[in-house]
């Protein structure tokens, strides 16, 4: 009985030390209606950001976008292209990719937005994206 108490008095201790490193942890934003590039980015960076997924515009209506230092947009489908008008605005850096051949050509005319290569390989998006991530922390 004596051990459980202990075990439950640490894990009281550890609560609040827990909480304050997740609130130094910078912010970033996901859209991503496919769910894949959204799950690697949590997983390969949730250890040192605190991640906030979004898989749908509606979810935008109460979010305060000063909060997060960088967002991730990618467009799977051309409609999701008017979603992306939506916070283009609201965010310090954004991060966008598309799986749709047009949109990621025309990307390339819009002002203020790094443009990932989803077709690069797993380790070169996560060096890509570590690295602008640093960039835009460096910018703040």
């Amino acid at each position: 009985m004596q051990c459980l108490y202990n075990t439950i008095c640490a894990l009281q201790a550890f609560k609040p030390r827990s909480r304050l490193i997740m609130e130094n942890k910078k912010k970033i934003l996901i859209y991503d209606t496919s769910k894949g590039f959204s799950r690697f980015i949590k997983l390969n960076f949730s250890d040192r950001y605190d991640v906030t997924l979004f898989f749908d515009y509606k979810d935008f209506r109460d979010i305060r976008f000063e909060e997060y230092s960088a967002g991730f947009f990618i467009i799977n489908e051309s409609i999701e292209a008017f979603d992306l008008m939506l916070i283009y605005s609201k965010l310090k850096s954004l991060i966008v990719g598309s799986r749709v051949p047009i949109i990621s050509k025309n990307l390339n005319n819009v002002d203020d937005i790094t443009i990932i290569d989803l077709t690069k390989s797993r380790q070169e998006m996560v060096e890509f994206i570590d690295f602008n991530l640093k960039i835009f922390a460096v910018a703040e």
